[in-house]
């Protein structure tokens, strides 16, 4: 029933339309004048009321608004920051930029999201701990952060 029902809607609608339907022509719209030439648009006189936007300022080198990020500036993953640490104390907190930990500070372990709750150690300290693949997961492998070079 179904089938004959949607053969006789389908067999219609054909019928209904034109074998041929006639596309009106559309012309092009009119050329548009280059900008610098164009007399509609006035030109406007450097004003100190009004902000240049042609010459914006220039950033430092040393400064970032995505990556090359300072201390205490806020981040989404620690490739952004000059420490290499984009740290959150809670799970409540922003993150942000942090120092990395110095000896005998506690330290996360490197994780699979690019922030932490503790930075890692500085340059040539290893951060002595446990690891497992749950706290990679949970963002929980914490340790100290030690001197591989200093006697015990």
């Amino acid at each position: 029933m179904l089938e004959a029902l949607l053969m006789t809607t389908l067999c219609l609608t054909a019928t209904a339309l034109p074998a041929s339907p006639e596309i009106p022509h559309i012309p092009a719209p009119p050329a548009v004048p280059d900008i610098p030439d164009s007399p509609h648009i006035p030109h406007i006189p450097d004003s100190p009321h009004i902000p240049h936007i042609h010459n914006p300022p220039a950033v430092p080198e040393n400064e970032g608004i995505i990556i090359n990020l300072k201390n205490g500036e806020l981040c989404m993953f620690s490739v952004q920051c000059k420490s290499s640490c984009c740290q959150r104390s809670s799970g409540l907190d922003l993150f942000r930029c942090a120092p990395r930990a110095a000896e005998r500070e506690t330290c996360s372990k490197k994780t699979l999201y690019g922030t932490y709750y503790y930075c890692p150690c500085e340059n040539g300290l290893k951060c002595d701990g446990d690891w497992s693949i749950g706290g990679s997961i949970t963002n929980t492998n914490f340790g100290t952060c030690v001197d591989p070079n200093s006697p015990v």
